[in-house]
């Protein structure tokens, strides 16, 4: 059955996600949360409740059946144990019905509603900090079980799509934007940077689960200190290249810091990052405490820490032409900040090791 605001809750209660109790001793109340799929918040009086996600169309029962997977693998193995604080518990999947019923967590919200904060002392560093021991601590816990066949064999593990996106198929063409098209067009008159897509594609090697859409959305940051972050919406989940993941919070660096900045015609580009409503240097402090906390959570060190780092900043190039592809799809033109992220990916796929020194501020390791 499809659920709706008036069902939801007497559903819960027959499927026993809330219990008599619940509804007996305080005011429970569900309110709508959709977005790819039919979601619910269902709060009660007092604390606590329930995400309650509903998929409708066979590909959302496709991809909620793996965010249900990962929970339950999660919650069931003792190898994955380490990832429990960072995610949101269990409460119920209900295959039959495409359901999965999540712990709502309380005080705290997407961190895109945070921007107020990223000036204040400490804020990115802290939440750098944060974002690097679980990203760390989930791709390292379940490395060992993205190789066990009865765990992976329903995941992909397919290179990213922006990968390919500079040699699309005819059925690609047909349903582009003309925002697409000019940014299809600055993607293939630059040979160097098709070339560099190309090549991150081809060093695509499926090593661990990754949640492949980490963004602010899905990054769940507690309001009260000390902070908590959660990630959430695992619905694309699959096996892959672990710096995808980190480099996308890179690039949400970026994104926040490019679209702050005024652009005009006439202005330098020095000029327009000085300008910058949320300077370069805010981002650069989260990301040099990112990359430690991460190696430590991961158990990495050494020239496999330093592959990765190189990996994770071209990954982060890759995910800003994602960035400006997509927002492009519904425009008939293609904006100045987006072709500010191409040009910025663009110079990250030139000098990598650069980039990583004086864009996200990372020193480093001097080898012998």
């Amino acid at each position: 059955m499809l659920l709706d605001i008036d069902n939801v809750i007497p559903y819960a209660l027959r499927r026993g996600l809330l219990s008599p109790a619940d509804v007996i001793e305080g005011q429970v109340r569900a309110r709508s949360a959709s977005r790819r799929n039919r979601n619910f918040r269902i709060t009660r009086e007092g604390g606590g409740g329930l995400l309650v996600k509903q998929a409708e169309s066979e590909g959302a029962r496709v991809t909620l059946r793996a965010e249900a997977g990962l929970y339950e693998l999660v919650f069931r193995e003792e190898q994955a144990a380490p990832m429990r604080e960072f995610l949101p518990r269990l409460v119920g999947s209900i295959p039959e019905d495409a359901l999965l019923a999540l712990e709502l967590i309380e005080d705290a919200a997407p961190l895109h509603q945070f921007t107020g904060e990223f000036r204040s002392r400490g804020f990115l560093p802290e939440l750098g900090a944060l974002l690097g021991r679980a990203l760390g601590t989930f791709h390292r816990c379940l490395r060992p079980l993205a190789h066990e066949p009865r765990i992976s064999k329903s995941l992909g593990r397919s290179a990213p799509w922006v990968l390919w996106v500079h040699r699309p198929g005819p059925e690609i063409l047909a349903e582009l934007s003309a925002g697409n098209r000019k940014t299809l067009q600055i993607l293939q008159q630059d040979a160097d940077l098709s070339r560099h897509l190309d090549a991150l594609r081809r060093s695509w090697a499926p090593d661990t689960f990754i949640h492949c859409d980490i963004k602010a959305d899905n990054l769940l940051v507690s309001h009260a200190a000390p902070r908590k972050v959660h990630i959430v919406d695992w619905e694309l989940i699959q096996l892959g290249d672990p710096a995808w993941d980190l480099g996308a919070v890179f690039k949400d660096f970026l994104v926040y810091w490019i679209t702050s900045m005024p652009i005009a015609k006439g202005m330098s580009g020095s000029d327009m990052a000085a300008r910058a409503a949320l300077p370069l240097a805010l981002f650069q402090e989260a990301s040099r405490r990112l990359w430690p906390a991460y190696c430590q959570a991961a158990e990495l060190a050494g020239d496999a820490a330093d592959a990765m780092l190189q990996r994770t900043v071209r990954s982060a190039a890759a995910w800003l032409v994602q960035y400006a592809y997509e927002s492009a799809q519904r425009a008939s033109s293609l904006g100045n900040h987006e072709v500010m992220m191409l040009q910025v990916g663009a110079n990250i796929f030139s000098d990598p090791a650069g980039a990583t020194q004086h864009l996200l501020g990372i020193l480093q390791r001097s080898k012998p």
